[in-house]
């Protein structure tokens, strides 16, 4: 992956919950069935990164405003050398965001080196995945990443106090009432976490 120390991204996604050391979340960048890895940005530094990727020999397959309008977005492809001499090709999606969101609105933590969305920014996120999944089968796998992240706020040494406008896909009623209905295990979390039942 090209060196974008110099940039402001985010890893986001399960590859973020690996860092963030949730225990069945995808390796980062070891496992070859992972299709994407998804960065995210201020929306002035994805022409860095194109260009950056570029030089490094990526192919830049994409680029364009994402079908929902919230954010414009690249592709980038990288073959590697695998394990047992296999070759596998992933693809980092990189989001830009408008700048006053990556100012005002997103968290990030430096974790083993690594720049990862915040806690609050990856429950989020994966509350919208939920809503976007429900139904089919990933639908469990993002339920128990919602219920693990909100385990793991509250283990940190100061729980964030969640207020719904950082929080817009959790208090969503496609979101919200489903979900506490399925999953009434979270209802006492997200209680605990600022956000009454």
């Amino acid at each position: 992956m090209p060196h974008l120390s110099h940039t402001h991204t985010a890893l986001s996604g399960p590859e973020a919950l690996t860092i963030w050391g949730h225990p069945s979340a995808p390796p980062l960048i070891l496992d070859p069935l992972s299709q994407f890895i998804t960065l995210l940005c201020p929306s002035s530094d994805t022409s860095i990164i194109r260009c950056w990727a570029c030089v490094a020999g990526w192919d830049v397959r994409r680029s364009g405003q994402h079908p929902n309008g919230d954010h414009d977005e690249i592709g980038l492809l990288s073959s590697r050398e695998g394990n047992y001499g296999y070759r596998w090709d992933y693809t980092v999606r990189v989001k830009g965001l408008p700048r006053e969101v990556w100012d005002d609105e997103i968290d990030t933590e430096v974790l083993h080196g690594v720049r990862v969305l915040g806690l609050v920014d990856l429950l989020d996120e994966f509350a919208g995945h939920w809503v976007a999944f429900s139904g089919v089968q990933r639908e469990g796998e993002m339920a128990e990443a919602v219920v693990w992240i909100l385990e793991k706020m509250l283990g940190q040494e100061r729980a964030p106090q969640l207020r719904g406008w950082r929080v817009p896909h959790v208090v969503d009623e496609r979101f919200w009432v489903p979900f506490l209905a399925k999953y009434p295990v979270s209802g006492p979390l997200f209680e605990l976490c600022g956000l009454g039942v």
